[in-house]
């Protein structure tokens, strides 16, 4: 494990050179999109439902002036008395579009997660799946908010060495904020 020259220190090097800012792929949907629809469309012209499209919301709230979203709320909670948002997944693409220059990508994907909460609740033939403990696992992973961050855990012994042949072999200016000064650093 911790014997000399396995090469521990130029694979971390390597990890972290070659995932430096990238976000994890998103795993394939599991949901059947049929049922998802079906329900859908019932829900979209029950006012009931309003309440759970206004939680999947909330995030935005705090980036928006209060009387924008308030606007922006009327406008997408149900009941549709138009063919507005024919599919769940019309509702979430309009709403991301509405969105993606007004609130960070944490707040989309906190409200990417509320979505993936109304598709597990709208998959009528899961439910059942969803219930036991691996159904649970899987809802919970997906429900995971990305990151481009990496975690390295290294022993003390290990750590200097590892920040000098940083320091030597990569060029972190790579990986810094361009907007920062870096020589403070």
């Amino acid at each position: 494990g911790d014997a000399p020259g396995l090469g521990k220190t130029i694979t971390m090097l390597a990890l972290i050179a070659n995932t430096s800012g990238l976000r994890p792929i998103e795993p394939k949907e599991f949901y059947d999109n049929d049922y998802i629809d079906e329900h859908w469309k019932l829900m979209r012209t029950n006012p009931v439902f309003r309440t759970e499209i206004l939680k999947a919301l909330r995030p935005f709230r705090d980036d928006c002036y209060h009387h924008q979203y308030v606007a922006f709320a009327e406008d997408v909670s149900p009941p549709y008395e138009d063919d507005r948002f024919p599919t769940l997944a019309s509702f979430e693409k309009y709403v991301n579009k509405c969105m993606v220059r007004r609130v960070s990508q944490a707040k989309l994907d906190l409200f990417r997660r509320s979505v993936l909460s109304f598709k597990a609740g709208l998959d009528k033939r899961n439910r059942r799946f969803f219930a036991n403990e691996k159904g649970k696992r899987m809802v919970f992973e997906r429900n995971l908010l990305p990151c481009s961050t990496t975690l390295v855990v290294v022993p003390d012994a290990l750590l200097e060495h590892w920040a000098e042949q940083m320091r030597r072999h990569v060029n972190l200016g790579v990986f810094a904020d361009g907007t920062k000064d870096s020589s403070s650093s």
